[in-house]
């Protein structure tokens, strides 16, 4: 599984007692199919783009389905471990 989701998977379940963690992840058409590894996970919810449309895209996709989800907030992580959840 990727190594960020993982991460955040692990957040989650110490988060458990005070609030949902609902895991959004956004494949902006990722040429290796990256994604794979980890749709069938039951905690994540993937959302794809058919083509790359850019960072900026993907975090709108993102705030959107966070706020179809009636997220009270929104955390973004890149998949390069940049900023790690932990």
């Amino acid at each position: 599984m990727g190594e960020v989701v993982k991460e955040v998977l692990e957040v989650a379940k110490q988060l458990a007692d005070h609030c949902e963690l609902t895991v959004l992840v956004v494949d902006d058409a990722c040429p290796q199919e990256s994604w794979r590894e980890i749709a069938r996970h039951p905690q994540v919810q993937m959302l794809h783009h058919v083509q790359n449309r850019g960072v900026g895209a993907a975090t709108l996709t993102g705030l959107e389905a966070a706020l179809d989800h009636n997220c009270q907030a929104m955390v973004k992580l890149d998949a390069d471990s940049q900023h790690p959840p932990l």
